[in-house]
């Protein structure tokens, strides 16, 4: 590489980088003896420090020994002189020390024979004389002060306590003498530790500052070494970068996703088809393990394969879905000795295609209609399903000899290649016939047959066969009752023109009489006027209106029979122009009771115009004659397209109907009032019923007592045509 330094590796074999090197291993085993030197004088200290304790606690325990002693022998003869049971609860006391104090001095001496040898010593005659002691007392208290005195003369407790105070001494000097001497062998332990720790301390010092005076003196080499480092390394970076940067369009220009991973999986570079295809940010991924972004892929195939491959080192490639983005990729993974280098290809698509492709063969192979496909030459068939094998009777190695006119008895092989000409010469692109086919038993079966020529590659018919027997069946079974309904409804026919005669006529004969009844009765009321009283009047008027209602029954009877049965036809009805024309007939008693009709644009539908007249006049009359006293009637006829048809609504703030008999008021015959409250027949709602029902639509009520109801019929759009605004 042109105009890079040559003498840039071997900086490292000056002498200053040798001589600095020695200076400071040997600050570092200086450091390191004067660690161990302190270690080892830090635990001789300790040892001696702990010795000292040793000493201290021998000492206390020996001077409690002596206390413990004292106070029973205090205890003791306070209660010979004055016989104070006071004095014995310091004798109980000492008694129980002394004998602890004595075990603790024990426990201390007993790596040390000729202390220990005392320490038994003392523990006897300790013993003795606290026993003198306890001897007395009991004596004193039994036997009196003079004989207790006179024990107590005899001097033996006071030679027991001068060999108890001799042993005490004595173990006490030893204690002490040990004490003086392992203090003195602390202060010799940290004056050597102090003159080993200056020793060290100046010879690092030393070393030190003739270490910087040839940094001093290697400061302008080294600058110039710098300088020759740092054009290497502009040229080096300067290097890299034209070929990351040849590299990277590399990467970008392929058509598949790349990535490179870090032996611990974290990402080195993604391409921007990588980022495609995972939906993130390629820049935002560098430094981060690929199991963190996608930890539902641990322990999937493709972590398993790039273990793998970082193991075995040895190229691998293996397809995998990954269920979170929903997609199949494969994988390309290259292994290094520093990570890896993955090639992506996204492959959704084909293994979608792949699976429909054999979805479609499996629903074509267990498909219950037969399915062959023959050669467009040879006629011979080359496939046929499991339906064709079950439904003919012949197996596979059978019928691939075969041709489709051996299984069509009504067929040549010459008329059946007249059949398919218009396929192979392209006039069609598929025939469908009706055949019989002929089984292996020899039994035959009407069929649907649906031929289609195809050259993709290889050209070959196909044909897909329609077991019809049922249907056959079915559709001789349908042509009898056809005839059937044929013969049921002329009989319906007749017997309805004759029912409308017999209603017309009925009709007609029944007001007749009522006509002469309502006339005879006003003639007599007129002619006999000054002979009648008041209740005779009374009955010539109820007969009258009897008379009447009778008359208005018969008429909406008349109604109701024709309602259904119309004669009249179909035709596009404005219903707006019936509106109209309502409104126009109910104008006096919308007057005289200050009441509104409101109808708001209405829909053009096939209707029988007089019946939709009579429809909304029926709901109109209701609306107005069940009004609240004292409240003027608003009645309101209101649209909505449903999108299936058409929602009409008569709505009305009269006295409302009670829930319960939302479905009676439409049974003929059925009143909610009688003739007192308001008058009528209650056969108005039921022909309302049954206009709606004869034009294939419904009505219903909905409504709240002392508010108004609302009546609503809905058409459907077979019946309509698109609205108008009127």
């Amino acid at each position: 590489m042109t105009g890079l330094p040559t003498n840039l590796f071997t900086m490292t074999k000056l002498p200053f980088a040798k001589f600095t090197m020695v200076s400071f291993i040997i600050i570092a085993l200086s450091i390191l003896i004067s660690g161990i030197i302190t270690y080892q004088n830090s635990r001789l200290y300790q040892d001696t420090t702990r010795q000292v304790e040793h000493a201290q606690r021998v000492l206390k325990a020996s001077e409690d020994v002596l206390s413990s002693l004292k106070d029973i022998e205090t205890a003791a003869r306070g209660f010979i002189i004055t016989g104070d049971s006071a004095f014995l609860n310091p004798l109980t006391q000492g008694r129980g020390t002394i004998h602890q104090h004595l075990i603790n001095l024990q426990v201390l001496t007993q790596d040390n024979p000729t202390q220990k040898k005392k320490v038994d010593s003392l523990r006897t005659f300790a013993q003795q004389r606290a026993a003198l002691s306890i001897d007395n007392v009991r004596m004193r208290a039994q036997e009196g002060f003079k004989r207790a005195m006179e024990v107590v003369i005899t001097r033996s407790g006071k030679y027991l306590m001068d060999d108890v105070r001799r042993l005490t001494a004595d173990l006490q000097a030893s204690e002490n003498a040990v004490l003086a001497q392992r203090k003195l062998l602390n202060m010799q332990t940290i004056k050597n530790f102090n003159r080993m720790f200056f020793v060290l301390l100046a010879t690092i010092v030393v070393l030190l500052v003739i270490t910087i005076v040839s940094i001093g003196n290697n400061l302008h080499a080294a600058k110039s070494q710098r300088d020759q480092v740092e054009v290497f390394n502009k040229l080096l970076v300067q290097k890299v970068e034209e070929k990351t940067a040849e590299l990277s369009g590399i990467f970008e220009r392929i058509t598949d996703a790349f990535i490179a991973l870090d032996k611990n999986f974290c990402y080195t570079y993604v391409n921007e088809k990588t980022g495609l295809l995972i939906n993130k940010d390629p820049k935002a991924l560098i430094g981060k393990c690929v199991w963190d972004i996608f930890p539902d892929a641990v322990g999937s195939k493709t972590y398993n394969t790039f273990k793998r491959a970082m193991h075995d080192q040895q190229y691998i490639c293996e397809t995998d879905y990954y269920a979170p983005l929903d997609i199949w990729q494969e994988n390309h993974v290259y292994p290094s000795k520093d990570g890896l280098s993955v090639f992506i290809r996204d492959v959704t698509e084909k293994k979608r295609s792949e699976a429909e492709r054999e979805n479609l063969v499996e629903v074509i192979q267990k498909s219950l209609n037969e399915i062959y496909i023959f050669s467009p030459t040879t006629y011979q068939f080359e496939y046929a399903n499991e339906g064709a094998l079950k439904n003919s009777g012949f197996t596979l190695e059978q019928l691939t000899g075969m041709q489709p006119a051996h299984l069509k008895p009504a067929f040549s092989q010459e008329s059946f290649a007249e059949l398919v000409t218009p396929l192979l010469s392209k006039q069609k692109e598929k025939i469908v016939f009706e055949t019989v086919h002929k089984r292996a038993d020899g039994s035959e079966y009407h069929v649907e047959e649906h031929l289609q020529f195809i050259d993709r590659g290889k050209p070959v018919f196909i044909s897909v066969v329609l077991d019809i027997d049922e249907r056959k069946e079915h559709e001789q079974e349908l042509n009898v009752l056809n005839e059937q309904l044929r013969g049921r409804a002329a009989e319906l026919q007749a017997t309805n023109s004759e029912l409308e005669k017999f209603a017309y006529i009925a009709s007609h004969d029944l007001q007749e009489p009522l006509r002469m009844v309502s006339s005879f009765l006003q003639l007599l009321e007129k002619q006999y006027k000054e002979k009648l009283d008041d209740n005779a009047r009374a009955y010539i008027q109820f007969a009258v209106d009897g008379a009447a209602r009778m008359k208005r029954l018969i008429l909406d009877l008349l109604i109701y029979s024709r309602a259904g049965s119309s004669s009249e036809e179909f035709e596009l009805t404005d219903l707006n122009e019936v509106g109209a024309e309502v409104h126009e007939t109910f104008l006096p008693s919308l007057k005289e009771s200050g009441g509104e009709l409101v109808i708001h644009s209405l829909p053009t539908v096939q209707a029988v115009r007089s019946q939709m007249m009579q429809l909304f006049q029926n709901l109109v009359s209701n609306a107005i004659k069940y009004r609240q006293a004292d409240v003027p009637p608003k009645v309101e006829i209101t649209c909505k397209d449903t999108g299936q048809g058409w929602r009409i609504s008569v709505t009305d703030n009269g006295i409302g109907i009670e829930a319960k008999y939302f479905e009676k008021v439409f049974v003929i015959f059925q009143r909610l009032h009688n003739n007192s409250q308001f008058t009528g027949t209650g056969i108005g709602l039921a022909i309302c019923k049954k206009i709606v029902e004869r034009h294939g639509g419904q009505i219903k009520v909905e409504s709240t007592l002392g508010r108004g109801s609302s009546f609503i019929i809905n058409f459907t759009r077979t019946n309509s045509i698109p609205i108008h605004e009127s």
